[in-house]
């Protein structure tokens, strides 16, 4: 910004103006006029951006549109730059914890789910697994690292695709492990690929998996009373 010279009265002594608060950022300065408004350029810059955001978009939108290359490249210089990613990861987390944005995101999800049975299936077991891990590592066990653990997904998937009940879409199922995992020993790498084994899943009808988990939850209770 211009920065005006500095006024004199006649017996030589600098003009004293009154200290202001920026239009922009609030802050105390000392202005060089009267009718300064801004402390600094940055200040004076964001404030113009803001009283023509919509012709600078337009103008910018316009430029990129005749300059693709010079656009792209910086983009890719910008981007690159450890202060800009830092920024743009913030933004993002904001952004994705605003309510809006979480319900049109849930409700995507939850459309997918209905149409894409694969999708749901990958997502279940996904969520369960990680469950798992979490758990024992919050209660300080050891558990075999995510990159360690032999659970395949992907055929797991395949598995409970190819034995869908042909009424899935009338009656609710659950992916219910045969072998319960109460059963197993978590935080034994062994135990936890046996546990997630292709063939220890299937689809059991919702009200037959809840009664199931009861007694598997009994059944633990009284084996570590003993």
């Amino acid at each position: 910004m211009y920065k005006k010279k500095q006024r004199f009265k006649k017996n030589g002594e600098p003009y004293q103006y009154k200290d202001k608060n920026c239009s922009e950022c609030r802050e105390l300065f000392k202005p060089n006029s009267n009718v300064s408004k801004f402390c600094c350029l940055t200040c004076y810059n964001r404030n113009r951006r803001k009283r023509n955001a919509d012709a600078i978009r337009k103008y910018n939108y316009e430029y990129s549109k005749k300059n693709p290359i010079k656009t792209k490249l910086w983009k890719k210089k910008y981007s690159s730059k450890d202060s800009s990613r830092i920024k743009r990861n913030e933004w993002q987390k904001k952004y994705a914890k605003k309510r809006e944005v979480m319900d049109k995101k849930n409700e995507r999800l939850r459309k997918r789910r209905k149409e894409d049975i694969s999708f749901k299936i990958q997502q279940d077991i996904k969520a369960r697994v990680n469950k798992k891990i979490r758990n024992y590592n919050e209660k300080g066990k050891t558990t075999p690292p995510k990159n360690q653990v032999g659970i395949q997904i992907n055929l797991i998937v395949n598995h409970l695709i190819l034995n869908l009940p042909k009424d899935w879409r009338d009656k609710k199922y659950h992916i219910d492990h045969i072998e319960p995992l109460c059963s197993f020993d978590l935080t034994n790498k062994e135990q936890f690929n046996e546990a997630f084994a292709i063939n220890n899943h299937r689809w059991l009808l919702a009200e037959d998996n809840l009664k199931k988990i009861k007694e598997d939850r009994l059944q633990s209770i009284k084996l570590l009373e003993k």
